[in-house]
């Protein structure tokens, strides 16, 4: 293993501003080039921010040598870890057989695809049975508006993983047998008495007599009134001679009442835990995981198809190629000639595939940088996952670590050592210790006029419109009377700006209920908007020019009449549509 070194820094301990002094002390020795730098960074914008500022520190006191490196910065592979790795993909081209002007399929057109490789490695049959499956195990399979939602979206989970592993598909049939053994261990052992149609039976006797013995006049609580509409419908569909979901037997299992109800529920929970030992739940599961790990072993195959004959790789591909080469000697031989420095940014978001680049390409430079922070590692972004972290700086020991950037250079002192203070304590259980969590503030004085770090508000009502609409009020009122460290002069503060407010919601529905609050009380607000083609005007102009290329074109035809007439309401359009004579519509 090559020379690494790991650098442990929190947000706004100037990670940048390290990486940019090495790779500025790196060029100051006179054998060195910035065409032999690999830089990964997670985003363009934090590659390019690390690439300007290298170069101001090489132009600073205009030594001729550093300046002529600082002009070549741009030759030096700095980028994202795709970027990079793509880089490597398209010099070594020839050597991996492939053509160098591949293109590169974005997630977005990656996604789409493997849904098109998925539907056309499926039969008809297989794809019937694990919907029925899943309506069976509820996967709150209620398929979504997405179309990845439901057990596609757990093939494409499982597809993804595999890729993030190098796992080969040939490994999913002994994948399925290792989860449902697993599964097996966590179920009561399945067992035939009373037999399936008895353990109906009883369920249904028990839901029959909750259903007489409750009196809602008298318990009028929303526990009671859900669950006797829950009892009558799950009546109903047996009634009908057909099954009920495993999710219906699992939430009587678990029935939930009124307190004055609360005698009548034990012999629905108790006739619905049997579910556990149901051989019919048992073999519903095992057929559902086998079907599951079958179709994406399938899907994987059918998408690498797809990709071959349509000639394009998607990002997971570039750093499959990436490590292919990395492990093979006369490559390696080749760009031991060619990097002697490898920085790597927020290390702790990589994945088990982009550590095994890293892992080989510190073996071929002279010394590697890696700076993470072992406290976001726990969100496990992507496929990252936070484990890897632990065992790598495990595994390189002590002696490893480079010196911590600990200085929080973006807050106020008060909020630095708040955050400090508690998170210090709440990390510990996560094997984090404290001095890795702790930071300290800028020597600077506390500015009195800026108030606490923290304050409270307090919102009346109920309703999230309320909540939403005293949290924009109280926006309005810190705008105008509130006070914020002024970034260009530490030492002094400024009014508060619309920009330098942040509400954070925690669905995206809600982002907008808070957004059309703001707006209310007269606050420009900047959100997330959908993409220039999802508008009516974009997708009106797209329908216009579909039906221009082609008139006979029904779907264009409708689309665009639709937007024509988008005060009236959908069903209404729909009816019109329907009983207008043919070739009026």
């Amino acid at each position: 293993m090559g020379d690494i070194r790991i650098i442990s820094a929190s947000a706004g301990t100037g990670k940048t501003y390290r990486l940019a002094e090495i790779l500025r002390d790196h060029l100051r020795a006179p054998d060195t080039s910035p065409e032999k730098v690999v830089a990964t960074t997670f985003t363009r914008k934090a590659a390019a921010e690390l690439e300007e500022r290298a170069r101001k520190f090489l132009l600073t006191g205009g030594e001729p040598t550093l300046v002529g490196k600082a002009h070549r910065l741009g030759a030096a592979r700095i980028g994202t870890v795709n970027a990079v790795c793509g880089r490597l993909v398209q010099e070594f081209a020839f050597e991996l057989g492939l053509s160098p002007d591949l293109e590169v399929l974005d997630e977005d057109r990656a996604r789409e695809e493997f849904a098109r490789a998925l539907e056309a490695s499926l039969t008809g049959e297989r794809a019937a049975r694990l919907a029925d499956l899943s309506t069976r195990m509820a996967q709150i399979a209620k398929e979504t508006k997405r179309r990845d939602s439901g057990w596609r979206r757990t093939v494409k989970d499982l597809a993804d993983k595999a890729r993030a592993n190098r796992i080969a598909p040939e490994r999913f049939a002994g994948f399925a047998e290792e989860s449902i053994g697993l599964l097996r261990s966590l179920l009561p052992e399945r067992s035939e008495i009373p037999s399936p149609r008895e353990r109906d039976e009883l369920l249904r006797r028990a839901m029959e007599d909750f259903d007489g013995a409750v009196d809602l006049q008298s318990d009028t609580t929303d526990a009671t009134g859900d669950t006797a509409k829950f009892v009558r419908g799950a009546l109903a569909t047996l009634s009908r001679g057909e099954p009920l979901t495993w999710d219906a037997w699992a939430k009587a299992a678990t029935l939930k009442t009124g307190k004055k109800s609360e005698g009548h529920a034990p012999p629905v929970r108790e006739a619905a835990m049997r579910c556990g030992s149901d051989p019919r739940f048992h073999d519903d599961l095992e057929e559902a995981v086998r079907l599951v790990f079958s179709i994406a072993a399938g899907a994987l195959e059918a998408y690498r198809e797809r990709k071959r004959s349509l000639g394009v790789i998607d990002y997971v591909d570039q750093e499959q190629y990436a490590l292919e080469l990395l492990e093979r000697e006369d490559v390696r031989e080749r760009l031991g000639g060619e990097i002697d420095l490898v920085l790597v940014d927020e290390f702790q978001d990589t994945s088990p595939l982009q550590l095994a680049v890293f892992l080989r390409l510190a073996d071929i430079a002279g010394r590697s940088y890696w700076v993470g922070d072992r406290k976001q590692a726990i969100y496990a972004f992507r496929d990252a996952d936070p484990a890897l972290m632990e065992q790598v700086l495990a595994r390189l020991g002590p002696e490893a670590a480079d010196e911590p950037l600990t200085t929080n250079r973006r807050s106020r002192a008060s909020l630095v050592h708040l955050t400090s203070a508690v998170f210090s304590r709440v990390l510990q259980g996560r094997g984090i210790p404290e001095e890795d969590v702790r930071t300290d503030p800028l020597p600077c004085t506390e500015l009195e006029e800026l108030g606490p770090p923290v304050e409270l508000w307090n919102c009346q009502g109920k309703a999230i419109k309320d909540h939403l609409s005293g949290i924009a009020q109280g926006v309005r009122r810190l705008i105008r009377e509130g006070r914020c460290r002024d970034g260009r002069n530490p030492g002094e503060s400024r009014p508060v700006a619309p920009r330098d407010v942040a509400v954070l919601c925690p669905k995206n529905d809600q982002c907008d209920q808070a957004a059309l609050a703001l707006e209310a009380a007269g606050l420009p607000v900047r959100r997330p908007r959908p993409g220039l083609l999802a508008t009516p005007e974009a997708a009106a102009a797209l329908a216009a020019l579909r039906l221009f290329a082609d008139p006979g074109n029904p779907l264009a035809a409708a689309q665009l009449a639709r937007l024509a007439t988008a005060d009236s309401p959908p069903d209404d359009f729909l009816s019109a549509a329907l009983e207008a004579p043919r070739g009026e519509a």
